[in-house]
């Protein structure tokens, strides 16, 4: 265990740390109090990305595309927000900030284009900073389909087969 008498303290996640203190006035100083129980050291990180993004399904139409996540750890602080990014797949490595302060685990983005596939990511914030990106989640709008072509209709004894 290292001596520490004066800032800076540089301490270390998960250090143990137990303090001895004395009181000092303008006469002079006491003896060392006994050792206290102690106690270990937490500082705070980044959140891990968010993960297990998934469709929702009834919120997917012509121009929309839902989705929600899990969060894994916080990082020991709460997390604050979450900025949701999308890319079209047409430049893998561009992604586009759709919104950047969404506060629940789930999103619906407005405005699409119709059959097109998405792919959105989550980034995490806390206080100390922001998460990697999570995995994406792919999402493709829907598309009205084109009328069918060539229909025959057949007929038996029993059915009609179109």
């Amino acid at each position: 265990m290292s001596v520490l008498r004066s800032e800076p303290f540089v301490l270390q996640h998960g250090d143990q740390v137990v303090a001895k203190i004395i009181a000092v006035n303008v006469i002079g100083s006491s003896e060392f109090s006994d050792e206290g129980i102690g106690a270990t050291i937490f500082v705070p990180v980044v959140p891990e990305p968010p993960h297990a993004l998934a469709e929702i399904k009834s919120g997917t139409s012509l121009t929309t595309a839902s989705f929600s996540w899990i969060d894994r750890s916080n990082g020991g602080k709460p997390i604050t927000k979450y900025r949701v990014e999308y890319t079209t797949g047409i430049e893998e490595d561009s992604w586009t900030v759709l919104k950047d302060d969404v506060t629940v685990k789930s999103f619906t983005a407005t405005g699409l284009n119709s059959g097109l596939n998405y792919k959105f990511r989550v980034i995490s914030t806390n206080i100390v900073g922001d998460s990697n990106p999570s995995e994406p989640v792919q999402i493709l709008t829907a598309i009205i389909p084109s009328a069918p072509h060539s229909v025959t209709t057949v007929a038996d004894a029993n059915d009609i087969v179109v």
